[in-house]
């Protein structure tokens, strides 16, 4: 469920980086450098050139993350060629001291039978290792907000998919973020994050829609949390996507009608 939720994401931070110099040069023997070096390869070089250039953060933490992310999808692919699709403790803990993370991914919901089989992502905490110490505020925040969606909005726990107050929150922040990243390499993605999580608010995802399937309610919590945003910051970009909305619900007890069918409908993001 990760790897849906982050498509767009990922999408993105390729789009970005390709019309950019790669965070390092190849080396003449990159062919044959096992998966399992690059991650530590790729953040000695990084940390190297952002420390000799900082300011040219957004290009060179953007160009990081997509050659990371590069790695990542080959060390799955390696490993799922290897027939390895349900990962041992061994190998969980092999990834993770090699700058890798591993993961679950619940294919019950489509299978209709428990099926889990496990895959390689990202790891956040080596992201984040010496990478926060040269970061400026804005580089630091953009930084968070991709991490924190690895890590929360991205998870196969159901109760995170669907925390309201951990939607809203992400939502108003990355709206917050954009007015910092504008017109630098962080705006695409962070617009990108914020408009993901809109809609994921007013549409649901996959098994879990915005509106119950039995009694077609809105989340309380979720609606709850809402009106704290625009009572709290009515000028937030979040507040301003929010209130219509909001009063819909509270014109309807929450109950999907025609209105809102109507306001969803004609919804641009």
């Amino acid at each position: 469920m990760k790897r849906v939720l982050l498509a767009i994401i990922v999408l993105s931070v390729a789009f970005v980086s390709c019309n950019n110099n790669p965070t390092s040069e190849p080396t003449e023997n990159n062919e044959q450098t096992s998966f399992w070096d690059k991650p530590s390869q790729l953040k000695h070089n990084f940390l190297l050139e952002l420390k000799n250039n900082p300011e040219n953060q957004d290009v060179i933490l953007i160009n990081f993350l997509s050659d990371y992310k590069e790695i990542v999808n080959e060390a799955y692919d390696t490993l799922t060629d290897q027939g390895m699709h349900e990962y041992s403790p061994e190998l969980v803990n092999k990834l993770r001291e090699n700058g890798f993370e591993a993961a679950e991914s619940d294919e019950s919901l489509y299978a209709g039978k428990p099926a889990k089989s496990s895959y390689v992502s990202e790891n956040t905490t080596f992201i984040k290792k010496e990478t926060v110490d040269l970061l400026n505020p804005t580089s630091l925040k953009f930084l968070n907000m991709y991490c924190d969606e690895i890590e929360n909005l991205g998870s196969d726990d159901k109760t995170s998919i669907i925390s309201g107050k951990l939607l809203v929150n992400s939502i108003f922040e990355s709206g917050e973020l954009l007015k910092e990243v504008k017109d630098s390499k962080y705006e695409k993605i962070t617009k990108e994050i914020y408009n993901m999580n809109l809609h994921i608010l007013f549409f649901g995802i996959e098994e879990y829609p915005a509106f119950d399937f039995m009694t077609d309610e809105f989340d309380r919590e979720t609606y709850n949390h809402m009106k704290e945003i625009i009572i709290k910051y009515p000028n937030s970009n979040a507040a301003q996507k929010f209130t219509v909305f909001v009063d819909l619900l509270t014109n309807s007890d929450l109950k999907k009608n025609k209105e809102i069918e109507d306001f969803l409908e004609n919804l641009v993001l």
